[in-house]
């Protein structure tokens, strides 16, 4: 799995943000000709197989929302960091300003640094956001 801080934007980011912080389910589906693969969606236990993660199933990546290019997607993401536990919150506070830096954010000494910033904001959400969920600390 590449590092976060690395990730470009684009569907595989996406797909981490899904499942790691908007807490999508890998399913799996098929089609009528006999196509099989999986797929992140939210969790519906009665109405979905979920992926055993052993089973070869190619990913389907393109019907998730641009987290990681778009402001309203990136919203819903900020959304969900809000109803995290306080240690996330903060440990996603913390990581934000360096993944707008590492996101090929702007430099300080940049008069125009904060509107440039904004075009960043939504790669540097999701990047925060994983590292937030993945590496913040629980706090029931």
């Amino acid at each position: 799995m590449p590092d976060i801080d690395n990730m470009e934007a684009g569907p595989e980011l996406n797909a981490r943000v899904a499942e790691r912080v908007m807490g999508h389910r890998w399913c799996m589906y098929s089609i009528d000709t006999g196509i099989q693969g999986r797929i992140l969606r939210r969790p519906v236990p009665e109405a979905e197989t979920f992926w055993d993660g052993v089973e070869e199933a190619v990913a389907n990546l393109h019907h998730l929302k641009p987290y990681s290019t778009d402001w309203a997607a990136a919203g819903e993401v900020l959304e969900r960091i809000r109803s995290q536990p306080y240690l996330k919150q903060s440990a996603f506070m913390l990581t934000l300003g360096e993944a707008i830096r590492n996101a090929g954010g702007v430099p300080e000494w940049y008069p125009g640094g904060c509107w440039a910033a904004l075009y960043l904001a939504p790669l540097a959400i999701c990047r925060a956001a994983c590292l937030a969920v993945e590496k913040g600390g629980t706090d029931g």
